[in-house]
């Protein structure tokens, strides 16, 4: 059967979310915070339970948190406030605040409109609730009970999706985390995440003191996973679990699985954080799931199908890459090493002064000693202009090495202004080093950011290409988050921001292992369907997939001349095995 490329006029572009291993990294550290206060005497309500219930789909996972606190000393009404933040790619569906016997559903509705309905609720004695998210830190809700009666149980049940990650390429992987970190109850300072966890921490004690949290409740733990193809690995490096309806974790070939923790006390730890690894024979197979809807108002798009791929980059056993993983690897042994050119950009603008140089030079200083052997690399210096260490990138070695870590500790923030395109337009788009498809060039920015963000991100958007990718590293305080998460974003790389206090070893071996790994490019799709309305996103926009990336597309069409049997084709280029190789998906 004839196939036909697809080619769509000003395509949608998706921003894929990684899936890589961070088990010591400061990005994927908890973020959760549920917590219950009295608004009048601002001292915490004790939590006798929290019980997750997981259900794993073909790529998220559906997680039932089950809170219970208890208010049996209190012997009349109180105003409640209740605390919440989840991680970032989390989003909440559900929310249910009960007392006794009395359910209060959260929805969403206007501002104004809901806060008069709270109020309104309150004069007449009722259990209600109102929400809104904080001004200055709006990844935290605040929720809002009112007259919760006295020896009554208070229970509130959230729910929210959060993607599946991918580890090796051989596993998927989720975590559930504790309802707060143990470190801002202890007020571990170096082992929170950084600039973002002081100032949230701050803000908390500002509303109860943080460190009266109790863990003396149980945290119960069950997970379901049904994901259409035969489960033949689970294990989890953090928990002792038992499956209900199977008896092997390695051999066993069930396409619905049920697990939870095995009946100890070190099971139930509150401060354990849960972390379950599972996977399939097929995981490395392309899928096609077709889906419809009976919607007359999308005539025209009746039918979706999602086509999903995780790439084959390595051969490893499942029981050599969980062993991996419990040595805090994230590349496999056998994995061949993508090298290159390594192009440091570190800002010497006066902004950069005092504690600011000093993290950045201490930054640049590790960088140089954990390149890999047989790579190249340069450094740029910036301020109003720029200057390179040598004219062209050196190979790496003893030698080259002790130049630059020598240049690195005679500089100072002495470069005066602050102009990041500079040697972004210079040195790194330019012919001689942005331009060879022969390797790949990874650029590593070290700046506060106190620059125009748009005019870069735009700069770097439009210069975006598979083998170039751009990371960018945070310093300070007052560093522009905005400049530092876009840059990477759009330049196909990563980011970190570090404080003045915190070590940076973590975030730096972050980075450049993400600069280690291989991907794929120059995707298209050929399909027999010929009235496809739109494809998300299109595949001229995917720049590449990296390992422990998922690619997803959906196909939407209307049912008019659909042949009886559907056929897609995804094409890509390999560049470590210099090999075109196409996925054939077909759909009944």
């Amino acid at each position: 059967m004839e196939m036909k490329k697809i080619q769509l006029h000003e395509p949608q572009i998706i921003q894929n979310g990684t899936g890589y291993y961070q088990k010591n990294y400061g990005c994927y550290k908890n973020s959760n915070i549920f917590v219950c206060y009295d608004l009048t005497k601002r001292t915490l309500i004790p939590l006798s339970l929290a019980k997750y219930s997981a259900k794993i789909l073909p790529g998220l996972c559906i997680v039932q948190l089950e809170l219970r606190y208890s208010t049996d000393k209190q012997n009349e009404p109180i105003d409640l406030e209740y605390v919440f933040s989840i991680n970032k790619n989390a989003a909440v569906t559900k929310m249910i605040v009960k007392q006794g016997q009395t359910k209060v559903y959260g929805i969403v509705k206007e501002k104004e409109e809901a806060k008069e309905q709270y109020e309104q609720g309150l004069k007449q004695g009722k259990t209600t609730a109102y929400s809104e998210q904080d001004k200055n830190f709006p990844q935290i809700k605040r929720v809002k009970v009112g007259q919760l009666a006295p020896n009554k149980q208070l229970m509130i049940t959230f729910e929210y999706i959060q993607p599946l990650e991918v580890f090796l390429n051989k596993f998927w992987k989720i975590e559930l985390f504790p309802v707060i970190d143990y470190n801002f109850v202890y007020g571990n300072n170096k082992q929170m995440i950084g600039i973002h966890d002081e100032q949230i921490y701050g803000y908390l004690n500002r509303l109860f003191r943080i460190q009266d949290f109790e863990f003396t409740f149980k945290q119960e733990i069950q997970v379901e996973i049904e994901i259409g193809s035969p489960i033949t690995f689970w294990k989890s490096p953090t928990h002792e679990l038992v499956s209900i309806n199977a008896q092997d974790s390695v051999k066993g070939n069930n396409n619905h699985l049920m697990l939870q923790l095995e009946d100890n006390h070190k099971n139930y730890d509150p401060i354990k954080s849960f972390t379950l690894l599972f996977s399939s024979d097929e995981i490395n197979l392309p899928r096609a799931v077709l889906s419809h809807t009976n919607n007359d108002a999308l005539q025209y798009q009746k039918y979706c199908a999602t086509l999903t791929f995780i790439p084959k980059f390595n051969v490893v056993s499942l029981d050599d890459a969980y062993s991996q993983y419990l040595d805090g690897l994230i590349i496999a042994d056998n994995q061949k090493i993508i090298r290159g050119n390594y192009l440091f950009i570190i800002d010497r603008s006066g902004s950069m002064s005092g504690s600011r140089i000093s993290k950045a030079k201490e930054a640049l200083i590790l960088f140089l000693k954990s390149l890999p052997q047989d790579s190249e690399f340069n450094i740029i210096s910036f301020g109003s202009n720029f200057y390179s260490l040598w004219n062209e990138s050196k190979m790496y070695s003893q030698n080259s090495l002790e130049q630059a870590i020598n240049h690195v500790q005679s500089m100072d923030a002495n470069l005066g202004g602050t102009r990041i395109i500079v040697p972004l337009k210079e040195m790194v788009y330019n012919k001689y080093y942005g331009a060879s498809n022969k390797t790949t060039l990874n650029v590593f920015l070290l700046t506060d950011g106190e620059d125009f963000a748009d005019p870069i991100i735009d700069l770097v958007q439009k210069n975006n290409r598979a083998q170039t990718r751009i990371y960018t590293l945070g310093i300070g305080e007052g560093c522009s988050q905005y400049l530092i998460r876009r840059v990477a974003e759009v330049g196909n790389g990563k980011h970190q921001i570090v404080s003045d206090k915190e070590d940076i070893s973590e975030k730096i071996i972050d980075l450049l292992e993400d600069s280690l790994t291989p991907y794929l490019e120059a995707f298209t799709l050929e399909s027999n369907i010929t009235n496809i309305v739109s494809i998300i996103p299109n595949p001229d926009s995917i720049v590449s997939l990296k390992k422990n990336q998922e690619l997803t597309i959906q196909v939407l069409f209307s049912k008019e001349e659909t042949p009886e049997i559907l056929e897609f084709r995804i094409n890509c280029y390999d560049p470590q095995i210099k090999n075109k190789f196409n996925i054939l998906q077909s759909q009944t």
